[in-house]
């Protein structure tokens, strides 16, 4: 009999701590379950302040103007959304003999939505135009539009 009574003091002993272990595991998923939520309401807290703060994605153009000439040129480089009166305009910009130069243009998306069209337009040296046309194909995606001068 004393031996199954020190039996049950082991047993006493041994469940007093799957008792605390269960307590504690209870405790530590009652405390993830708590954080989820918390983590979650934060998450959709940012996208809301980054859908209201920047309101849009940003539509870059890049604009490479090749001068295969053998003499520096000085120009500007207009950007126009059809017919939305939207533009930007970069002038007295250096177009150096037989290089590539490179031009980023930004726009709102909302200001200039997928599908819509516009137009490049360098000039340069005694007033001449060269022009090229694109359309927004993705607001995430720059587009790239190449010119030539000569």
């Amino acid at each position: 009999m004393g031996y199954f009574l020190k039996q049950s003091k082991n047993y006493q002993s041994l469940k007093n701590k799957m008792d605390i272990n269960n307590v504690l595991t209870i405790t530590l998923l009652v405390g993830i379950a708590m954080l989820v939520p918390l983590n979650s309401l934060t998450n959709q807290e940012l996208v809301l302040v980054q859908a209201s703060s920047s309101g849009n994605q940003l539509l870059k153009v890049n604009v490479q103007v090749t001068n295969n000439a053998e003499v520096n040129e000085i120009g500007s480089v207009h950007v126009i959304a059809d017919g939305t009166g939207i533009s930007k305009d970069l002038n007295n910009i250096s177009f150096p003999a037989s290089e590539t130069v490179t031009h980023v243009f930004e726009f709102d998306s909302e200001d200039i939505p997928v599908g819509t069209g516009f137009s490049i337009e360098v000039v340069y040296g005694d007033d001449v135009h060269k022009r090229a046309y694109g359309v927004n194909s993705e607001s995430s995606v720059p587009e790239n539009l190449d010119i030539v001068i000569p």
